[in-house]
């Protein structure tokens, strides 16, 4: 539509009809040419064309070598009765911290108290708990962390599981890593479909982030005969990978020609 069909016109030709009234002597006021000027120029404005809005999701990951070392052992008991299975958990319990504190930097922590009654030919009691260990180093340096864990399995406490961990810091950092990972991937997609619709980015409007617990994979641990003596577990650590969840609503505007 051009600006003389906006306004009624028919034709280049065509000229602004005058109301009969203002004919043939009638005093005619002069036309508001300023306001002639912004109906014509407000006939000529084309609609903006609409924005598309983007929902998009990706993922960031990032790996880091583990600084810490993290082990977890099962300590059970049995006696003829609750009173005596409990005083023998506890004995066992109290060694074992002992032992695991007398080694520079290590921290234990005790959880999953339990006592119940076991009835397979006579009655029993059971008393069983788990202590946690925290060793501040890699477990490639955790030698000295190893031969603990060997004594306190003499002493009939049972390895659970043996795992590399990340620091505060180093967990940080690594979640740091994986979220720009994530971005630079949310940022590419967003491209390359505006890219395809014929738009370009304009803004992100939206921004969700989820970061998933880093993964630790549990270490190789070799069995070790009752008859060892003090033997250590072997380690074999792995790197931590961390994941990290994006999702976000893209603004895409329309390329301007």
């Amino acid at each position: 539509m051009d600006d003389r069909s906006c306004l009624g016109m028919k034709g280049p030709t065509s000229t602004l009809e005058i109301a009969p009234h203002l004919r043939h002597g009638h005093p005619m006021r002069p036309f508001p040419l300023p306001g002639l000027i912004l109906i014509v120029s407000l006939c000529g404005i084309q609609p903006a064309l609409a924005a598309t809005i983007l929902n998009l999701s990706a993922t960031g990951t990032a790996s880091a070598a583990p600084d810490m070392t993290q082990a977890s052992l099962r300590i059970e008991t049995n006696a003829p009765d609750a009173a005596r299975a409990q005083i023998l958990l506890n004995q066992l319990m109290q060694s074992a911290i002992d032992a695991a504190r007398a080694l520079s930097g290590v921290v234990a922590t005790t959880s999953d108290y339990n006592v119940a009654p076991v009835y397979p030919a006579q009655k029993i009691w059971q008393a069983n708990a788990s202590l946690s260990l925290t060793y501040p180093k890699s477990p490639a340096d955790a030698a000295p962390f190893l031969q603990l864990i060997g004594r306190l399995q003499q002493k009939n406490l049972q390895l659970q599981s043996l795992q590399g961990a990340l620091s505060p810091a180093a967990r940080t950092e690594v979640r740091s890593q994986a979220t720009l990972s994530g971005l630079k991937n949310l940022q590419t997609q967003a491209a390359d479909i505006a890219r395809a619709l014929g738009d370009q980015v304009s803004s992100i409007q939206t921004l969700n982030i989820s970061a998933d617990q880093p993964v630790f994979p549990l270490m190789r641990m070799e069995a070790v005969s009752a008859m060892a003596v003090a033997a250590p577990p072997v380690a074999a650590p792995s790197p931590i990978t961390q994941l990290v969840t994006l999702s976000a609503s893209v603004k895409l505007d329309p390329v301007a020609h």
